[in-house]
């Protein structure tokens, strides 16, 4: 909304399918869908538009898979382990702490994105908004991969004041 005011936000819930008649009936004259589903059925609308992370931030965790096993089985936990990518999981674990950090919910509006750069670094940005999108502030941190919880919480840090700010001004 903070780019393009003029869209008109009308929830809807269903799968691609449904997603994908209520466009074509004229319901709505767009919808956000995940690519991932749509390579998985191998079906695009025709007019589509990938956004980048420059235009849209994830959600925090967006495309993540998370395995989870019993607590006291070590064979099924070691061999879950093997599966485990470490990049994801530095990144997922920024985006997490940042999240945490900005009391994040599946109710607020809170966005990441963290990605390991060329020189092993990983640099993550992060978003808050109020409910309605008035106000958006938006922030970003490069550090050790290895200090991944660190950075998402620092970062969520030097945001939280401005979401203890619209508590105060009833925004939230």
């Amino acid at each position: 909304l903070q780019k393009r005011p003029d869209f008109r936000i009308q929830p809807f819930r269903g799968n691609i399918d449904t997603r994908m008649r209520k466009l074509g009936d004229g319901v709505v004259m767009a919808t956000l869908l995940a690519a991932a589903g749509l390579n998985r059925i191998q079906r695009w609308p025709e007019n589509y538009k990938i956004l980048s992370t420059e235009e849209m931030l994830p959600a925090v965790g967006q495309g993540a898979l998370v395995l989870q096993c019993r607590e006291d089985d070590y064979d099924l936990f070691s061999f879950l382990r093997g599966l485990n990518d470490e990049e994801t999981d530095h990144a997922i674990t920024a985006e997490r702490s940042f999240s945490a950090a900005v009391y994040g919910s599946c109710n607020a509006p809170v966005a990441g994105y963290a990605s390991l750069k060329d020189d092993g670094t990983l640099h993550l940005k992060g978003l808050i908004a109020t409910p309605e999108g008035e106000h958006i502030e938006c922030g970003e941190i490069t550090g050790a991969k290895e200090l991944a919880y660190e950075l998402g919480d620092t970062l969520g840090q030097k945001l939280r004041p401005f979401i203890e700010r619209w508590r105060e001004c009833g925004f939230l």
